[in-house]
């Protein structure tokens, strides 16, 4: 009887599957020993799934922040080009604008220049003779024309046709400072042929601004 005592003492019952046996057999019955041993080794696991879990998750963390960083990169980037497309497209709109009015301008300063001259029928029989009366008024109006014309310049970006205008306004604008008719003519006839080809770098800078 007693060694019947001993054998039921060293034995469990595992009643059904929900019980936890292990393997989930139902109605095994395992000793004090084997059953320790299965304890023993699900804690194991767990202590094993812990450790792996603590060691995975800051990286986890790290790769997650990566992915983060990447994405606000690639929206920092793209908000970045649409600016640029943005920016050259007010770029040119500025651009187009500012040779169209020099354009107005350059032709109001041909315009004034012009009437200065018909005021006086040309270059003039006598072309020693000073200038003065109407002419000398309508000279103001070559300087108020020109004056226009130059608050443009520094806007342009295309420093030959920058540099091209700079002349042809100051060769119109030398027309009012003449001595004598004669003198006056000569300017005059110059800052035409400065005209012509600023006219014509002007229009292909307009066109590629389209």
């Amino acid at each position: 009887m007693a060694r019947i005592a001993r054998s039921t003492a060293n034995t469990m019952a595992w009643p059904c599957r929900s019980s936890g046996a292990p393997n989930g057999i139902k109605g095994v019955r395992l000793s004090a020993d084997a059953t320790v041993h299965w304890i023993t080794e699900r804690q194991a696991l767990r202590d094993a799934w812990e450790v792996t879990m603590k060691t995975w998750q800051p990286l986890a963390t790290f790769i997650a922040g990566q992915r983060e960083k990447r994405a606000a990169t690639r929206e920092e980037q793209a908000r970045f080009e649409t600016w640029k497309v943005e920016d050259e497209r007010r770029r040119r709109e500025f651009q187009r604008e500012t040779l169209l009015s020099v354009q107005d301008a350059l032709g109001q300063l041909r315009e004034a220049t012009d009437a200065y001259f018909e005021a006086m029928d040309g270059p003039g029989a006598d072309s020693s003779a000073p200038l003065h009366g109407e002419s000398a008024q309508l000279g103001r109006a070559i300087l108020l024309a020109a004056a226009n014309l130059q608050t443009y310049e520094a806007r342009i970006e295309n420093g030959r046709l920058r540099s091209l205008i700079h002349i042809t306004r100051q060769g119109f604008e030398s027309v009012r400072t003449a001595q004598n008719h004669a003198s006056a003519w000569t300017r005059y006839q110059y800052s035409l042929e400065s005209t012509e080809e600023t006219v014509e770098m002007l229009g292909k800078e307009l066109r590629s601004l389209y």
